[in-house]
């Protein structure tokens, strides 16, 4: 059975989803009702879209080091370290909206609703590009490391690691730049013109317009209640 959220454009979530993010963005000063109701809100959004915690985890984990430092450096900034929470819960909420919005909804349609809604083919064309290789650099890095671990017999000191870590970036970036020139090569092979094919356009309908306006609508009373 296709799930609710899995029906609604892609473009619709990402208004919606949007509009969430700067209401919470922009909500004004140490309001604890309101983040307390945005994150309960975004926590039903998490359990309704089926979201694989797991992989919501280790992006909020991924960032939380930003997020804890910005909010550092307001409160010293502001001497007022409820301004740092704010600064933090919300930075946290809105990344939590997005992890969910990404998690549940592949990157290949978000960028096909980006385009429908005026990105520039060239934007679209260089994410596209990073969200597939960037999982091959990582393998490949995981690659090196495990060949360099294979082969050391002793255990290396703190400068002869920094000057392997260098090393071996300095490899992977020299094979990163080969493999961006053969995939240049072979994408000119095969006719690309810099423009990604699109998809059926699809026209909205109740649903979709239900839940931007539902969405719009319920983190908007959550601001000025």
């Amino acid at each position: 059975m296709t799930a609710v959220h899995e029906a609604i454009d892609p473009a619709a979530k990402l208004i919606a989803f949007l509009t969430a993010g700067v209401v919470v963005a922009t909500t004004p000063g140490w309001q604890p009702l309101n983040l307390a109701v945005y994150g309960a809100m975004t926590a039903v959004l998490l359990m309704g879209f089926r979201a694989p915690l797991g992989v919501v985890a280790k992006r909020l984990l991924a960032v939380s080091p930003v997020v804890l430092l910005s909010g550092a450096a307001r409160a010293w900034q502001a001497g007022d370290v409820t301004a740092g929470l704010t600064v933090a819960a919300k930075a946290g909420i809105v990344i939590l909206l997005f992890a969910v919005l990404t998690s549940t909804t592949p990157v290949s349609s978000l960028l096909q609703a980006m385009r429908r809604m005026g990105m520039p083919n060239a934007v679209g064309s260089v994410i596209a590009l990073m969200e597939r290789y960037v999982h091959l650099l990582g393998e490949e890095l995981r690659r090196m490391r495990r060949a360099r671990a294979s082969r050391t017999v002793h255990t290396m000191g703190l400068a002869e690691r920094f000057r392997s870590e260098g090393q071996m970036f300095g490899a992977l970036l020299l094979r990163s730049w080969n493999r961006s020139d053969r995939v240049y090569q072979a994408m000119l092979a095969r006719g690309f013109t810099g423009d990604w094919p699109g998809g059926s356009r699809r026209v909205w309908g109740l649903r979709d317009a239900g839940f931007v306006v539902g969405m719009a609508a319920g983190f908007g009373w959550a601001r000025w209640m």
